[in-house]
């Protein structure tokens, strides 16, 4: 048995409505997947998405009243869901990256191709030299384009005489001879192709700059690259490629960050919509619809802030109300006269006080901070000059009505947890006015303000 307590309140409303934004937000990461799974072609990525299964089962779990199960898989089931939407994004650029290597490769050994050719004997394979001028010209890789660069190294002979021929032809000499000593497939033109580590980088860079949706950035870097490639070797050139090396990855971070923090708008919109609408979200929630369209770091980070701040209002406002009517709905059925202003005379005054018809003397009182997360619960008296026994015998009675409180609550999946008590008759039992009293005061307050309000 025990005095005045302190204690935590849990209802099943709030539980239901963290869950409900929890699938708000599986709900927007599975459309996110969907999206880049659709423009990029992904087939694997677009069945997950649509596959309602996993959300079925979730759906379960909390119809079943099993909330701590039921959140935890579904902040799991969000996890895997942008694990896989990530694994979308780098297939596609993996795939693009490959695409850029090889159209990179076939222009890279047409253009040195046609040089030899045009070195050697011009008018002897006009076709042939046409075909290199339009690979090395090409916006694709194409599988014409190898065949035509097997015939070029096939009409290239390496035995030719090498006294007086340049440094470049020279090295290019050489590479034609070790390329078709090699040549078992009609790819021996590949051996031509630059090998720089970061002109790999680049190509893998740029792909990913256009698969996370930059377009426009990644043409501007690749026509830079694509000069570099064709320029000479020396010190000019590796200060160039150095400098867009760090260009490309400064703007992939970028691209990787904003990703991040769109992904996290769309979640934080998803949530707000399942709150309903308020004028507070809705304010917000516009001004982050305009931050994901033209989308900036600062920007954004800002209006996603703002919106989870008044998710958090709303939700604790929600969950606030609803304990206030649990407790005291709990109380009601234990015989406490409960009215229909004392839900809002405890807003406005942080606490009221309850009691039983057939208990003139002594009654309940319920304090609280506005989210009615704690309250601090205990029997009072109605007048100082009641006998002790009378007050403990009060004492002893409201623990055993607190007793049947935490089981209508833990029936109704809800709980109330004691954090903080103090053993029957430690301290005197607090004097209050008694619920008329203060409900006439209020009642007189609230016809004061309506009148100065006219």
């Amino acid at each position: 048995m025990s005095g005045p307590k302190v204690v935590r309140v849990v209802t099943r409303e709030e539980r239901i409505e963290i869950c409900e934004g929890l699938l708000a937000q599986l709900a927007a990461a599975s459309r996110a997947l969907k999206a880049d799974a659709v423009r990029l072609g992904d087939s694997e990525g677009e069945k997950l998405a649509r596959s309602t299964a996993r959300r079925d089962v979730l759906v379960e779990l909390i119809k079943q009243d099993n909330f701590d199960q039921a959140e935890t898989q579904i902040r799991q089931e969000i996890g895997f869901i942008s694990s896989k939407r990530h694994e979308v994004v780098e297939r596609a650029a993996s795939a693009a990256a490959v695409a850029l290597r090889q159209l990179s490769s076939q222009r890279h050994a047409a253009t040195t191709l046609l040089k030899e050719l045009e070195r050697r004997a011009p008018e002897a394979h006009a076709e042939l030299a046409a075909g290199l001028r339009q690979i090395a010209s090409q916006s694709k890789a194409t599988k014409i384009a190898e065949s035509v660069l097997a015939k070029a190294m096939a009409a290239l002979s390496p035995t030719e005489s090498k006294s007086h021929l340049s440094d470049e032809h020279k090295a290019l000499a050489r590479s034609l001879q070790a390329a078709q000593g090699t040549d078992v497939d009609g790819k021996s033109w590949q051996l031509l192709t630059t090998q720089d580590k970061r002109i790999l980088d680049l190509q893998h860079g740029l792909a990913q700059i256009d698969v996370l949706g930059s377009s426009g950035a990644m043409t501007t870097f690749k026509k830079r690259l694509d000069a570099l490639e064709l320029e000479a070797e020396g010190p000019v050139r590796n200060m160039k490629l150095d400098a867009l090396v760090i260009e490309v990855s400064s703007a992939v971070d970028h691209l990787r960050r904003l990703g991040v923090l769109v992904e996290s708008a769309q979640s934080a919109l998803a949530e707000a919509g399942a709150l309903g609408t308020t004028s507070e979200l809705a304010s917000v929630t516009q001004e982050l619809l305009a931050a994901i369209d033209d989308p900036d770091e600062t920007r954004l980070t800002k209006a996603t802030s703002e919106v989870a701040k008044a998710v958090g209002l709303a939700r604790a406002a929600k969950a606030a109300a609803a304990r206030r009517e649990a407790i005291l709905a709990g109380l009601e059925t234990l015989g406490y006269q409960v009215n229909e202003n004392m839900a809002t005379s405890w807003v406005d005054e942080g606490r009221v006080v309850l009691k039983k018809a057939d208990t003139d003397m002594h009654g309940v009182e319920i304090a609280s901070a506005p989210d009615a997360q704690r309250l601090q619960v205990r029997a009072v008296a109605f007048s100082a000059a009641l006998p002790d026994a009378a007050n403990l015998a009060a004492e002893n009675a409201w623990c055993g009505d607190f007793g049947r409180l935490q089981e209508l609550l833990q029936k109704q999946a809800g709980d109330l947890a004691i954090e903080r008590a103090l053993p029957v008759g430690a301290v005197p039992l607090k004097v209050v006015q008694s619920p008329a009293t203060v409900q006439a005061r209020s009642a007189t307050v609230r016809t004061r303000k309506v009148n100065q309000a006219r």
